[in-house]
């Protein structure tokens, strides 16, 4: 095993095993085909921070254009497409996930009724040197292999996954058309700097925004 690798288990079970209630981030690489008819791989790290019982999942540029935002009070967009999320926070507790967009004028959030279905099986593997749990989830209408670990007793996972009995390590879809992998695990400083001014839609009106941005991308209304 890579040194770094090994370095990041030690001061995960040093640190995060004595004390629990420590917030945490998780960053997650990505590894996705931009383009279903080319055969090509693309990378993109992202971040899970949980404080308490909620999390925010976003990549790493737009954790820092909303950290900007607290501080200026001004949004710096980093996706330029509508179809394209900037994150999906969680209440742990109350099992709740919202997902958020933009047109370029205004923030919108999207509650995500669907639910995950999952199956735990009995396989087991090690991954950074934890133990590992398989279970198969059904989400957006595709297949999808988790590994969670109950050695991280936080019951979330990159993107909308959640709701297993430990912590999402890996998880990628039966067509390797997206694969998430935990790469590293580390402090964060209490504050999720979420999305405090978004405006609450329904699935209808975001297909209708959608739509309205496809027929006219440069549009601002």
């Amino acid at each position: 095993m890579q040194i770094w690798k090994k370095n990041i288990i030690f001061v995960f079970l040093v640190t995060y095993g004595i004390v629990f209630s420590q917030n945490k981030s998780f960053i997650y690489e990505l590894e996705f085909r931009p383009s279903l008819i080319k055969e090509s791989i693309s990378k993109e790290k992202f971040v899970l921070d949980v404080v308490s019982r909620k999390s925010i999942f976003r990549t790493i540029d737009e954790k820092k254009s909303d950290s900007l935002f607290h501080t200026t009070n001004r949004f710096s967009f980093t996706t330029t497409s509508f179809k394209d999320f900037l994150s999906v926070t969680k209440d742990l507790e109350l099992m709740n996930t919202h997902k958020y967009i933009h047109n370029f004028k205004n923030l919108y959030t999207i509650k995500i009724d669907e639910e995950l279905h999952s199956k735990i099986e009995a396989e087991t593997r090690e991954i950074l040197e934890m133990k590992t749990q398989k279970a198969e989830v059904s989400y957006g209408g595709r297949n999808w292999i988790a590994w969670f670990t109950n050695e991280v007793p936080i019951s979330d996972g990159p993107y909308v996954f959640s709701g297993l009995p430990g912590l999402i390590i890996e998880i990628y879809d039966d067509k390797k058309d997206y694969h998430f992998s935990l790469v590293q695990i580390k402090n964060n400083d209490g504050n999720l700097y979420d999305k405090d001014k978004a405006l609450p839609i329904s699935w209808k009106q975001y297909e209708k925004l959608a739509l309205d941005y496809y027929s006219d991308p440069y549009q601002r209304n």
